[in-house]
């Protein structure tokens, strides 16, 4: 699975540009689908990507075991389309 560093890479490559800049574009295309998310899902040729609500829910801290509280969120889904 290749991830926006990945991404940012082979954009550099393809385009002749610096890693920094094309690191950029790729971090600027994913905030913007972010942001369009945020009112519809966003479908394109290659899957669906929506903003998912998860409520706020109890946990554990891993190192002591204390009881704490793990903040609601929101998080970018993708689902790829099917064939």
């Amino acid at each position: 699975m290749a991830g926006l560093r990945e991404i940012g890479n082979r954009v550099a490559v393809k385009f002749g540009i610096s890693q920094q800049k094309s690191f950029e574009i790729a971090e600027d295309i994913f905030r913007q689908i972010e942001e369009l998310a945020v009112v519809e899902p966003v479908r394109t040729n290659v899957g669906t990507f929506k903003i998912v609500r998860c409520v706020a829910r109890p946990g554990r801290n891993p190192k002591t075991g204390a009881p704490c509280m793990i903040p609601a969120r929101a998080i970018l889904r993708f689902k790829a389309r099917k064939k």
